[in-house]
């Protein structure tokens, strides 16, 4: 009888998916996979989601936050502490839904009324900003798009209720990949040799159970 590994467990505990892929490890750090080299686990596992017509973006959430700062963005510049559309854009999202919690009804409410065109519009000047290419430099405009056509209004609010709570604590911990296919989106944790992060486990049963998140670990062993 084999052995669990302690992420096994985790997984069980937690009652998330787990399976593993197979790629070749080098001595440099890096994977090769299907004819790629010098790759990432997370780019391994990405490939191996794109092969079943998925859509991934590796961002730990990245993706997520920026699109619920774009469905509430309107309130975000006209509540800015400094009154600068700038610093409204560019602050980031956990600061911004600290400092302006006694407006949390009013930017609730903005996610949730508007509409398709204004969102891919916030999300346009969103990317074009410089620090927040530098600070999200794997969150992809097209994703978001892809994102925002596919997130349903009730769980975006969802997601920004649920973020409101604990703002800086409910930012760490995200899964790796952020996955699109035609089932809706679901979310992929890679790993190697660790176990689930204190942040990753609170993060599923706080945040992916009470959601229903659909979440999965991936674990890329080396070639024998």
């Amino acid at each position: 009888m084999t052995r669990k590994s302690a992420l096994e467990k985790q997984c069980e505990l937690i009652s998330w998916p787990f399976s593993s892929v197979t790629a070749v490890y080098s001595e440099s750090g890096s994977w090769s996979f299907n004819g790629s080299y010098g790759l990432h686990p997370e780019e391994v596992v990405a490939q191996t989601m794109s092969n079943h017509d998925c859509i991934c973006s590796w961002c730990e959430g990245g993706s997520i936050n920026l699109m619920l700062k774009a469905a509430s963005l309107s309130v975000l510049i006209r509540r800015n502490t400094f009154q600068d559309r700038s610093d409204a854009i560019r602050r980031y999202l956990e600061a911004q839904l600290t400092i302006l919690s006694q407006y949390s009804g009013e930017i609730v409410e903005c996610a949730r009324s508007i509409t398709h065109a204004d969102l891919i519009r916030n999300i346009k000047e969103i990317c074009a900003d410089d620090f927040l290419r530098d600070a999200y430099s794997r969150v992809r405009e097209e994703f978001l798009f892809k994102l925002a056509d596919k997130i349903s209004v009730d769980l975006r609010i969802q997601l920004l209720e649920k973020y409101m709570l604990k703002p800086y604590e409910y930012r760490a911990g995200w899964p790796d990949l952020t996955v699109i296919s035609n089932k809706g989106i679901s979310f992929v944790e890679v790993k190697t040799t660790d176990r689930l992060h204190d942040s990753q486990m609170r993060f599923a049963n706080e945040i992916a159970a009470p959601l229903q998140l659909r979440c999965e670990i991936v674990r890329v062993i080396p070639a024998k």
